[in-house]
């Protein structure tokens, strides 16, 4: 299993924020929560092809943003993607995955995102074709688009998580889109935590 998008020279306080050094790595993130006043909550992601193609697998996954944490209880309900340049790969079969990985304290302090939870629990799958059009929306939920609905959309999060992406098939050799994730917590409270 190997995790892109290194935390290497980055710490994790007891308080979960992430302290980066040297300078250089300070670097604008690509995630980030609407400040929104309602339960729905609305997290963006700025995504480009070159990124991605880091994620070659769904044991190399690429973690899209380290600080924008979906919390323990979460449920992700619906994915949205607008194409902003039409996605492109040498090949015509690649398909797009978005799964989560794990934050985890180890025993000296610092946040840990060393497991995946499920490279595939988001989104599944998601085929080149319907991303290959400038301007294109595709919405992704359980009720009213689940062609490309992974396991774990709609389902309460047993864990804190960040999202990762990768790729099967062909490379992507051009494409962006934002990303919006829609979720809410869970009506049943906080979930125990899995082992």
């Amino acid at each position: 299993m190997a995790i892109a998008n290194s935390t290497a020279g980055v710490w994790v306080n007891n308080d979960g924020l992430r302290v980066k050094f040297p300078p250089a790595l300070v670097i604008k993130g690509i995630g980030g929560e609407y400040n929104e006043m309602s339960s729905t909550h609305t997290s963006e992601f700025d995504i480009d092809f070159a990124t991605l193609a880091l994620g070659t697998s769904d044991t190399n996954v690429y973690i899209i943003d380290y600080d924008s944490v979906f919390p323990n209880g979460a449920v992700i309900e619906k994915v949205v993607w607008k194409v902003g340049t039409a996605w492109d790969s040498a090949g015509s079969a690649a398909t797009l995955n978005v799964g989560l990985v794990g934050r985890a304290e180890t025993p000296d302090g610092p946040t840990s995102f060393t497991t995946i939870v499920d490279a595939d629990g988001i989104v599944a799958a998601l085929a080149e074709s319907v991303i290959d059009t400038t301007g294109a929306i595709v919405e992704i939920d359980k009720e009213g688009n689940a062609t490309y609905a992974g396991a774990l959309l709609g389902t309460a999060l047993t864990r804190d998580v960040v999202l990762s992406m990768n790729w099967n098939g062909a490379v992507p050799t051009v494409g962006t889109a934002l990303m919006y994730v829609y979720w809410r917590f869970s009506l049943s409270g906080i979930q125990a935590p899995s082992p």
